[in-house]
């Protein structure tokens, strides 16, 4: 199994047992992890000067998630880890998440994927979305997968596509 595939097998299970679970009121996940949550946004580059990739919850503030997804955050969870190039954050929302993954690529490893992905055109370098609803974006050797449940209608509705290609614009602006 590949890392992405572990990666989809986990977000879509979270999903699942985040909608039959339910949440109530706000936690974040700090698992002794330095406060980066509000950083300022990367500028100069996807990786740090060690050749880190940045923390996905460094690019987005609850604020842009809130504004994006037009729900209120309940938790963060957020990597454990403080370097690599393998990151992610998860945003449970009032109704629904939104997972972002950030991960090194090359060309080659961004084109193998699931059967049935539908390319996307004029969305960075390179851009899909595979039939369970994950949007995969490749700029140089970064790519991001966002999942969303944010919007009615499931994670391909046209709705969370719109907000995972705003996700995605977003933290690539950033770079």
């Amino acid at each position: 199994m590949t890392a992405r595939s572990l990666r989809l097998f986990i977000a879509v299970t979270a999903a699942g047992l985040f909608a039959v679970t339910g949440c109530s009121g706000i936690s974040i996940s700090n698992d002794s992890i330095p406060d980066e949550t509000y950083t300022e946004p990367v500028s100069s580059g996807a990786f740090d000067e060690n050749g880190n990739l940045p923390n996905p919850c460094t690019l987005l503030t609850p604020a842009d998630v809130n504004g994006i997804t037009r729900r209120e955050i309940t938790r963060i969870d957020r990597s454990r880890s403080t370097e690599g190039l393998d990151r992610f954050c998860r945003w449970e929302l009032e109704q629904g998440v939104l997972t972002v993954f950030i991960s090194a690529t090359s060309a080659d490893d961004f084109e193998k994927r699931e059967p049935g992905s539908q390319d996307i055109d004029g969305l960075s370098d390179a851009a899909y979305r595979t039939p369970s609803g994950h949007l995969f974006v490749r700029e140089l050797n970064v790519y991001v997968d966002v999942y969303t449940t944010a919007a009615n209608g499931g994670a391909a509705s046209s709705q969370n596509i719109a907000i995972g290609e705003l996700v995605a614009e977003k933290i690539f602006s950033q770079f």
